[in-house]
C-alpha cells in the first residue's frame, strides 16, 4: 500500500514540525547559547509548536484514548501514558 501524495505532504509536515520542536527544546533548555531574551522567545515559539503538534496529531489522541478504556495491547497503553507524562512535564 502505498501513501498518497497528501499523506506525503502530512508526514513531510509533521516530520518538519517534529525537527523544529527538538531544535527549540536543545536551545531553549541551554540559554548560554543566546541571551535570555532569545531563551525565553523560543520558549515561547515552543509552545506554539507544541500546540500545532498536537492539533496535527488530535485524531490519533481522540482514538488511542477512547481504546484506551477498551482493549488495547499493554505496550500501547503503557506509550500512551508516557506520553501524557512527557507533555505534563513539559
Amino acid at each position: 500500500m502505498t501513501p498518497t501524495p497528501k499523506k506525503k505532504n502530512r508526514n513531510k509536515i509533521n516530520l518538519w514540525i517534529d525537527i523544529a520542536i527538538f531544535i527549540a527544546f536543545i536551545i531553549g533548555m541551554v540559554p548560554r547559547f543566546g541571551s535570555i531574551a532569545v531563551h525565553e522567545w523560543l520558549t515561547l515559539a515552543l509552545i506554539v509548536v507544541l500546540i500545532v503538534h498536537l492539533l496535527l496529531h488530535w485524531d490519533w489522541i481522540i482514538t488511542v484514548t477512547k481504546r484506551l478504556f477498551g482493549q488495547l495491547p499493554s505496550k500501547q497503553r503503557i506509550n500512551y501514558i508516557l506520553n501524557v507524562l512527557l507533555f505534563t512535564v513539559v
